[in-house]
Parts: structure tokens; sequence; C-alpha cells
């Protein structure tokens, strides 16, 4: 994120946390560049690069997933130039996906797309009959995705906040999610049990 995007994002008392590698929980990483605040690492205990500080996870989900990612006079340094505009695009992608993955899906069951955006994966899998859940923090997404999907369908909030059913679905995807998240392990852990 660079200094202009920093400044951009709403102004508030900001809490920011130095992590161990996201990755194997080491301390020690190498700083590879900087903008503003923000340094680029990388772990010198398995080469994983990421950002150190970071805001703290609450305070990501609010002050860097609003409504203004989605949409964002600034899409090469912060979230998308207008992403509900660019749904076709993205359709497009998430057909090419579901036809690699499809020789290895089970037969249509339950599927949980986790940062499920405006829910475009989703809708590919109902219409092949899947039974679909969606997780997303970002409420203009979650609003959006409701429209094309009815609403109830995606949950508010993150995996950690989806109070779901240990053993309960069939497929779990996080397309263009998990290097996004500050305990990526952690996270496949709990897909695992899903």
């Amino acid at each position: 994120m660079s200094a202009e995007t920093a400044r951009r994002l709403p102004s508030a008392p900001q809490q920011v946390v130095d992590p161990t590698c996201p990755l194997c929980g080491g301390g020690e990483h190498e700083p590879r560049f900087q903008e503003g605040s923000w340094t680029v690492v990388t772990c010198t205990g398995c080469d994983l690069t990421y950002v150190t500080p970071r805001l703290a996870e609450r305070e990501l989900l609010e002050r860097v997933y609003d409504a203004a990612y989605w949409r964002s006079p600034a899409p090469r340094e912060r979230g998308y130039g207008d992403y509900l505009a660019e749904g076709p695009l993205h359709l497009a992608t998430f057909r090419r996906r579901l036809r690699a993955l499809e020789r290895w899906l089970p037969a249509p069951g339950r599927a949980l797309d986790v940062g499920c955006a405006s829910g475009e994966f989703l809708r590919l899998l109902a219409e092949r009959g899947w039974d679909v859940v969606g997780i997303e923090p970002s409420r203009a997404a979650r609003e959006a995705a409701a429209r094309s999907l009815g609403v109830g369908v995606v949950r508010a909030g993150t995996l950690e906040d989806g109070d779901l059913t240990p053993r309960s679905f069939d497929l779990v995807t996080l397309w263009d999610v998990l290097e996004h998240l500050p305990d990526p392990v952690g996270a496949l852990r709990t897909i695992r049990g899903l």
C-alpha cells in the first residue's frame, strides 16, 4: 500500500501489529522495500513475502475493504476500478476456473466460497445444481451478491465468524483470498474441518 493510498484511508487512529511470519511463525525477516510506514519483507525461514507492520485484522476489514475498495480511484494501489461493472470479466475467469476443476469435483453438493465478493462463482455453481453459501466481510460486495443470489446466501464476516458446521461442505473455495488473510495456515485448517 503506497503512502498516498494510506492517506486516502478513512482517518482514525491505526491499530497496527508487527506479525511473525504468517506461514512458519518465524520472527526473522529481510526487508525488500518500503512504502510509507509499510515494509515488504521476506521471511528468512521459509521465504514467504509479507507486509509488516500491518493493520490489525478488524481494522483492516473496516478501513481497507470498504466500498471504495470495490470502486477505487487508484486500483493499482488499492482494490478494483469498478468490480461490479467488470462482472462479465469475473464470470469469464470463474468459468475457466470451474472448467479446470470440474473433473476433480464431486457431484453437486454443498459449496462454500470464502471471500465471495459479489457472488459470481457461487452463481455458476448454483446453475450447476450446487447448494451454495458465501462469506464476505465487505458490506458493499455482500449487497451486490444478495441482488444476484438472494438474501441469506452470503453471510457477513470472515471464516472465523461464520458459525459453520464442521464437515458440512463438499467444496470450499477461496478465490483471490488466501493472500489477504492474516493467518492463512489457520484458515486452511478450519476449511479442512468444513
